[in-house]
């Protein structure tokens, strides 16, 4: 029996679990293959297993590059993707990237009679669409069970309808300490100051803004580093450290797996202020290197954070911050979780 991965997007925290996942499963002998996109981030010694079948969006009108993807899918991708994978086999759809993709795969491979899992990572849509929304419902009312990562989206996806198993969300995160040691030097940070880390994509959803507001009380000895790809509002945040006075250590571009997962490590606290989400894999990768985190009170954010705020509350999260870097102690490395992993994942496929 085969277990395929289907991972559409090839990089970033899904993908990266998606990594997790097959590295689990493999180490315990389970054949394993990752369906991925052709230009995907590095799978440090899951080369064998990868399958970069997915062709990326092309350039010109999105409209077009969309409409170009989609007939490849399913000219291409879609029919190799059920040449290669048997009856007995399991299908294990991870995240929402193409959710009008998504549907039709379910469907067909539960049509086939091969056991369909489906892991969102989000429950809701990220663009406020009523139409992706039901096209997720739907989703996971045609798969076998649902992989998430939270019982806030536990009990959402039993109210659709669907059998959810809670799994841990885990990611690759072995820590090289030269890359460490110069994220606190690039930040200017000593021993015995404190570095408060946003790390992940600058959207506006994610409120770095709040961040910034809060920074504006904090202590000299304290620093406040972004380390990610912007998406659209950092401009505007950028405009209001200036407007406030809050210096800024940022690193705001794609930086690739070893240099992410060694800012997280380096630093002294993670904040999640976000306004919207199901889970976070910035917080799952800082609870396994043992980093203390701070996040929104909103969907299951609080069930992986250190502490929790109310959405959208610049002076609370200010004091909390205060609160966790007093009486927070940097904990030992937890790793990935790998026993209950690899278990839960177990029965999402049925084999125990």
């Amino acid at each position: 029996m085969q277990i395929h991965l289907f991972e559409p997007s090839g990089a970033g925290g899904i993908f990266q679990h998606s990594l997790s996942v097959a590295r689990t499963l493999k180490r315990s002998g389970h054949s394993v293959t990752i369906h991925t996109r052709r230009r995907h981030e590095e799978a440090p010694k899951l080369e064998d297993c990868l399958c970069p079948c997915v062709s990326a969006i092309g350039r010109g009108p999105r409209r077009v590059a969309l409409a170009i993807a989609g007939i490849r899918y399913f000219v291409v991708t879609l029919p190799h993707l059920l040449s290669t994978a048997r009856r007995s086999d399991i299908l294990h759809y991870q995240g929402p990237s193409r959710l009008p993709l998504t549907l039709p795969t379910l469907m067909v491979a539960r049509f086939r009679g091969m056991r369909v899992v489906h892991s969102p990572h989000n429950t809701f849509s990220r663009r406020g669409s009523a139409l992706e929304l039901l096209g997720l419902r739907l989703a996971i009312r045609v798969a076998t069970t649902a992989v998430v990562f939270s019982e806030h989206d536990a009990r959402r996806i039993e109210h659709w309808g669907g059998k959810p198993v809670i799994a841990p969300l885990t990611m690759l995160d072995e820590v090289e300490p030269h890359r460490v040691r110069r994220w606190r030097a690039q930040w200017d940070a000593t021993s015995d100051e404190q570095v408060v880390l946003f790390a992940g994509q600058i959207r506006r959803d994610k409120r770095l803004d709040l961040l910034i507001e809060s920074a504006r009380r904090w202590p000299n000895d304290r620093r406040l580093a972004i380390v990610g790809e912007d998406k659209g509002d950092w401009s505007r945040c950028e405009r209001l450290a200036r407007q406030l006075g809050v210096e800024l250590q940022s690193s705001v571009a794609f930086v690739d797996r070893e240099d992410f997962i060694a800012a997280v490590a380096a630093s002294d606290l993670v904040a999640c202020p976000y306004d919207r989400a199901s889970q976070s894999a910035v917080l799952a990768l800082a609870n396994q290197l043992g980093v203390p985190t701070i996040s929104s009170d909103i969907g299951g954010l609080a069930e992986l954070a250190t502490a929790s705020v109310p959405v959208g509350d610049p002076q609370r999260l200010t004091e909390v911050i205060d609160e966790v870097l007093q009486s927070s102690q940097r904990e030992a490395p937890r790793g990935g979780r790998e026993e209950e992993l690899l278990h839960m994942h177990r029965r999402a496929y049925g084999m125990c």
